[in-house]
């Protein structure tokens, strides 16, 4: 089952969180592009190239990933910025974003102001769970922030962080 979400536009007033929205919706962007095209580009390369293609699925996915990842992390740093200053995930303060995975295997909901958290403080970023119907982005937590904060991992709804951000008005 999807999650829909329903549209709260946020105008920001500083001028540095305008820019700061613009650069969050290019951001959202790649994201969701290498998201979404994982699955039926992995269909495409197994349909038309015989053997290894070590070159080729460099290029399309092993790239892909680490710009998408890039894209991530200056996401999360753009995401809490704007909300340090503006305190936009007030207005999504209830809705999840996903699941926090304690050292103990218990789930709790992932809210707003966790999200850029979670991103920004992540050890790696595990993008397998993308080609799913709620496709998602595992950040796996360093032995530092398991240590001090009792996690071990996220998981961020897409479909929730693209909400969050496509509010944003530029």
């Amino acid at each position: 089952m999807t999650t829909q979400i329903i549209h709260i536009p946020f105008e920001p007033k500083r001028q540095h969180a305008v820019q700061a929205s613009r650069l969050v919706h290019e951001h959202l962007g790649t994201i969701m592009a290498f998201a979404l095209s994982r699955l039926p580009l992995q269909q495409f390369v197994k349909a038309n190239y015989l053997g290894e293609w070590k070159y080729l699925h460099k290029a399309l996915f092993e790239m892909a990933e680490e710009r998408a990842t890039r894209a991530l992390m200056e996401l999360g740093l753009y995401i809490r910025a704007i909300d340090d200053d503006e305190n936009f995930s007030a207005l999504r303060r209830d809705m999840p974003f996903g699941e926090i995975i304690d050292l103990n295997g218990s789930k709790s909901p992932l809210r707003a102001r966790e999200v850029a958290n979670k991103i920004i403080h992540a050890e790696n970023y595990d993008w397998s769970t993308c080609s799913n119907a709620e496709p998602s982005v595992i950040c796996v937590a360093g032995r530092d922030q398991s240590v001090r904060f009792k996690w071990a991992s996220a998981s961020i709804s897409l479909v929730a962080l693209g909400g969050l951000c496509g509010g944003l008005m530029s």
